[in-house]
């Protein structure tokens, strides 16, 4: 299997919700640099993958629930 096609597999693989990041840093190999991401988006892109994979992050599946934890927390 080429490098391509390993690549291709990879990305058929890649979930919806994180084609945005492949994309971005895609574009950012293929551009010749004219789009660089600057180190503090990519430390974003680097910190909302670590916490994606962390079991331990609370998470929301309902928004109402988030803002009501947090406004909560502001009292």
């Amino acid at each position: 299997m080429s490098e391509r096609e390993k690549l291709y597999q990879l990305v058929d693989a890649i979930p919806d919700y994180k084609l945005t990041y492949a994309i971005t840093y895609l574009q950012g190999l293929t551009d010749g640099g004219r789009a660089e991401l600057n180190k503090e988006t990519l430390e974003a892109l680097e910190e909302s993958e670590r916490i994606s994979k962390d079991p331990n992050v609370k998470s929301y599946t309902d928004v109402k629930e988030m803002f009501k934890e947090i406004l909560a927390d502001e009292t």
